[in-house]
């Protein structure tokens, strides 16, 4: 990671995809507040580079909506949890096996 701030390549997919990563590493460990802070830095980039109607979002927002329902934030994570039945429904159909995953 330091190589990629170094060499200001920060903002790309590569990245989200470790922060992303990484947040499920520490999922598996029940740091909880840790797989957020990394989720949510996956999703800031993502949203940086692709916007917020982007299929490349779901499976952020569904990795912070099961963290924030391990924590109990039951409103939260239902709003990040329909976040990401949202795009995959608009890029991927209700029948898809994508969708029924949500």
């Amino acid at each position: 990671m330091k190589i990629l701030l170094s060499e200001g390549l920060y903002h790309n997919d590569y990245t989200a995809g470790i922060y992303n990563n990484l947040g499920s590493l520490y999922r598996q460990n029940g740091e909880f507040e840790e797989v957020l802070n990394h989720f949510r830095e996956s999703l800031n980039i993502s949203l940086e580079l692709y916007g917020s109607e982007h299929p490349i979002l779901a499976n952020t927002f569904n990795n912070i909506g099961f963290a924030l329902l391990n924590q109990d934030k039951w409103a939260d994570g239902k709003d990040y949890l329909e976040k990401a039945l949202h795009l995959t429904v608009k890029f991927y159909g209700g029948t898809n096996r994508l969708t029924a995953n949500i």
